[in-house]
């Protein structure tokens, strides 16, 4: 009968309910700030949120940008959207430095990114394969859709890429590439992906971007943090090149564009 008694003691122990305290951090401002060499800069704002909250982050609005290049060239940036800030004025133009400063409330951000030399997107490659479907990324109509993309890597000099697939306009995947083991070299590269759903008469974008070192980090840290099962890394945030809050990047790169029409 002890022995009985002890059992039910050990299974009405094994049913108790506890909660697991989860930290609340405070709240960052998340900074999403691209300038490229063909349009003005546009920045989003929004506020991060806790573990237990909704998935929606608050814009941030009334803040104060101000970008300016190396060279004294500088404007403030209009809210056009809650939350989105656009400029007119200073484009992007390699081989200069660029300032981000924004202030919102008692929070004040910094950043400063240098616009790489342009690597010239020499070709842009799909081969089609109808009757897909299987393993490769597949295609609305069963078909798969290999793309491949080749430039000529800069020799003596230390390159970051990045490349954005776009159907009918709308983003699929983007790629991070450096030249660590290629440089100087004709680099043809293939852009694998299991989310494409291409059908006949679709627009296929590609979007080269030569981008500095900070921010394929950044993009990298991404890799590293949602690797799959057999990455043991400690949850955290990743990487940036912002002062002022540990969340967000500011990106000032080149940009290229090739489209192919899917038959």
């Amino acid at each position: 009968m002890f022995i009985l008694a002890a059992i039910c003691v050990v299974l009405i122990s094994c049913t108790e309910e506890f909660e697991v305290n989860v930290n609340v951090a405070d709240t960052q401002i998340v900074v999403e700030a691209n300038l490229n060499s063909k349009e003005p800069i546009t920045v989003t704002l929004s506020s991060s949120v806790n573990f237990n909250d909704d998935n929606e982050f608050p814009p941030v609005v009334g803040a104060t940008i101000v970008i300016a290049d190396n060279l004294g060239n500088n404007e403030t940036l209009k809210e056009t959207n809650k939350g989105k800030y656009v400029g007119s004025t200073v484009i992007g133009i390699a081989g200069r430095s660029y300032t981000l400063n924004v202030k919102s409330n008692d929070k004040i951000i910094s950043s400063v990114c240098s616009i790489s030399n342009e690597v010239n997107f020499d070709k842009l490659t799909v081969k089609v394969s109808s009757g897909g479907g299987g393993g490769g990324p597949g295609g609305g109509d069963g078909s798969t859709h290999d793309i491949s993309v080749e430039y000529l890597d800069p020799l003596n000099e230390t390159n970051y890429y990045r490349f954005v697939e776009f159907r009918n306009g709308d983003y699929i995947n983007a790629y991070i590439f450096d030249d660590r083991l290629s440089n100087g070299t004709t680099i043809n590269s293939t852009l694998r992906s299991f989310n494409r759903n291409y059908k006949k008469g679709d627009t296929l974008t590609i979007e080269m971007q030569c981008i500095s070192k900070e921010i394929y980090e950044y993009y990298k840290s991404f890799g590293n943090l949602f690797g799959g099962p057999t990455n043991a890394s400690t949850p955290a945030n990743p990487y940036t090149n912002m002062q002022g809050t540990r969340l967000g990047y500011f990106s000032a790169h080149t940009i290229q564009t090739k489209t192919y029409i899917i038959p």
